[in-house]
Order: C-alpha cells, then sequence, then structure tokens
C-alpha cells in the first residue's frame, strides 16, 4: 500500500504479516540452517579468504554451466553462476571499503572499477577468440580456470600471511 499524505504528516501503510519465505527473522530464514549461521546479505564482516572461497564457488559454477548437457540444465546451472559473481563482486567491493582508510577510499575504489572494468579490453577478446574457435563451453571453461586459479593463489598466499581479524565496519 501507500502511504497517505496528509498535509503536514506522512503516514505508513498498515503493516501485513509477510509470507514465510520474506520474512526477517533468522529462524524463519529458507538459506539459514541454524542460527548461528548468516547468510550472506546479512554479514557484518567481510575477508579476504571469504572472497578466495566465493571465487572458488564461481569457478565450480561456471565448470557445471559449460558441462550442462542440454538447454533445460543449463538454465539451472546458471543460477549458481549468477550468484557467485554477485558476491564476487560485492564482496570484493566490501574488502577494499573496509581495508581502506576513508580519506583514501574513493581513489581506491576507482582503481577497483579501473580493475573490472580495464579487465574487459584484455579478457573480451580472449574469451571472444576460444567462444569462436572453440565453443562457448571452452571460453566458460577458461573463465572458469580463471576463477578457480585466482581463488586458489588467493587463499595460498593467504597461509603464509599471518592470521588477522576480519574487517568490519567502524562503529
Amino acid at each position: 500500500g501507500v502511504g497517505v499524505n496528509v498535509p503536514g504528516r506522512m503516514t505508513r501503510p498498515p503493516v501485513r504479516e509477510q509470507p514465510p519465505l520474506l520474512r526477517r527473522d533468522r529462524r524463519d530464514h529458507v538459506l539459514s540452517k541454524s542460527p548461528e549461521r548468516e547468510p550472506t546479505a546479512r554479514r557484518t564482516e567481510a575477508d579476504t579468504p571469504f572472497l578466495a572461497r566465493c571465487t572458488l564457488a564461481l569457478g565450480v559454477s561456471m565448470i557445471l554451466l559449460a558441462l550442462a548437457p542440454v538447454t533445460a540444465v543449463a538454465y539451472v546451472a546458471v543460477i549458481p553462476v549468477g550468484i557467485t559473481s554477485v558476491m564476487v563482486i560485492s564482496g570484493s567491493n566490501a574488502v577494499v571499503q573496509l581495508g581502506t582508510d576513508p580519506a583514501m577510499r574513493g581513489r581506491v575504489l576507482a582503481l577497483l572499477a579501473v580493475v573490472f572494468l580495464g579487465s574487459t579490453p584484455i579478457g573480451g577478446p580472449i574469451a571472444g577468440w576460444v567462444s569462436e574457435d572453440f565453443g562457448a563451453r571452452w571460453a566458460l571453461g577458461v573463465g572458469a580456470a580463471t576463477a578457480l586459479l585466482a581463488g586458489g593463489f588467493t587463499l595460498r598466499a593467504l597461509r603464509s600471511v599471518p592470521s588477522a581479524e576480519p574487517m568490519s565496519p567502524p562503529a
């Protein structure tokens, strides 16, 4: 519903009971297995290991999409690709924002945009060439291999770095 606009006063529409799938209460959340486990959208911390695991999940989901035998299976397989790609993009944005001094945040986010958008002129023609000469499945496979290598190298590099607390927003 829409709120009623009375001159000088705004009112809220009446609150209705939300269906169980849309409730914000954690125990009713579809994706929650236990009260301790938070869905990704409710995470209050961002760290590089989580981002690396999301990148590995993106690689695995892209492999599953590349191996889909028929279009109907590909329709289902593309859902995890979309979810994990959003997790990688938003996770990298969160890690950069939370790990950067507030005075430098705009500059660093501009560099992040350059990395995401600036890699397209390099990766786009490569993916196009692979897709044209070998097929779309192989292009997805190259993207999956890239994601798996990036996630794997990141996790490996993090093993040699002393453990740090996950970054969380300032209070």
